[in-house]
């Protein structure tokens, strides 16, 4: 358990690998930048197939020499999963950072979230996660847009509905919690939502930062771009709590927020999903994602001036 009187509790931050010897750098770069001191980081690729390897390679006497301890490891495939699960067996920080090979962190992200931890664990005893909001930035780390976080906590109903903003790059949770409910399950391809609802179904909360604290890039590589893969591992996940009363419920904001991804390529697909949402669950009309979806299909964008 952390110490909620201790200012500088070790953060472990690990850096799974596969295949983004372009980016690699940029998010090792912006590690060592951090300006908090109590950090040890656990990089791994995961048999890479580009140059990803020689990359990291010319980091690692920075990183010794900047981190309390500094572990990096290569070898064969084993899928994004066992390499979390391998990485956090070694950790041996109270707080730990997940953190994709292609993403960047603004320079002050992990000492103002292991601030805000330490001040709102003492209001809320179950927080096991802060989350912030997220910068979006594209291949060539241009600026896309950004989305701020909600400054509230949120728990199981949030996580199992979907209606809480918890951008995974963001997170930062308690090492000794993620070990607690087993890690991460190969069986699942979306992991990050399956550790959501194991995390809070255990009883945890987590908390949302409002301000960007990470640059999180969209391309055509990463999994978000992927709608049909991911509602396929999404519903695979939900189903582990067919017999919950907000199942259904559940379902349906899923399916509306597949909705919000597919209208970008085809409307007609869209409108199928958000019909088969209003079947299995008819009280989905009512909800501010229909009308955000309405607004977005619909709706003539300002021209640019």
């Amino acid at each position: 358990m952390i110490d909620k009187n201790s200012s500088v509790p070790l953060v472990s931050v690990i850096v799974p690998c596969y295949n983004h010897s372009v980016y690699v750098g940029y998010c090792i770069k912006s590690i060592i930048d951090q300006d908090y001191p109590d950090i040890e980081l656990i990089i791994i690729d995961d048999g890479s197939k580009d140059s990803s390897v020689i990359e990291i390679e010319k980091f690692v006497s920075q990183c010794e020499e900047r981190f309390e301890r500094f572990e990096f490891r290569s070898r064969c495939n084993k899928g994004l999963c066992a390499t979390i699960n391998e990485a956090l067996s070694w950790c041996k920080g109270e707080l730990c950072v997940i953190f994709a090979s292609d993403d960047i962190m603004m320079p002050d992200r992990i000492s103002k979230q292991v601030s805000k931890f330490l001040e709102m664990v003492k209001i809320e005893p179950n927080l096991v996660a802060i989350y912030s909001g997220v910068e979006m930035i594209d291949s060539k780390s241009e600026y896309i847009k950004h989305k701020l976080g909600s400054n509230r906590f949120s728990g199981f109903k949030q996580a199992f509905l979907r209606t809480e903003f918890l951008p995974t790059p963001t997170c930062i949770v308690l090492t000794e919690k993620l070990k607690a409910v087993g890690g991460f399950n190969p069986n699942f391809m979306i992991e990050d939502l399956f550790i959501r609802l194991k995390l809070t179904d255990a009883g945890g909360v987590f908390y949302t930062m409002k301000e960007p604290l990470v640059k999180y890039r969209q391309h055509s590589d990463n999994m978000s771009s992927k709608s049909d893969l991911i509602w396929k591992g999404v519903k695979e996940i939900l189903s582990e709590y067919s017999d919950h009363p907000l199942h259904k419920k559940a379902l349906a904001m899923s399916m509306l927020i597949q909705a919000h991804d597919i209208q970008k390529v085809s409307k007609i697909s869209a409108l199928k999903q958000i019909r088969y949402a209003f079947v299995l669950y008819p009280k989905v009309i009512f909800t501010k994602s229909i009308a955000k979806l309405i607004v977005k299909m619909f709706l003539p964008r300002p021209s640019a001036k």
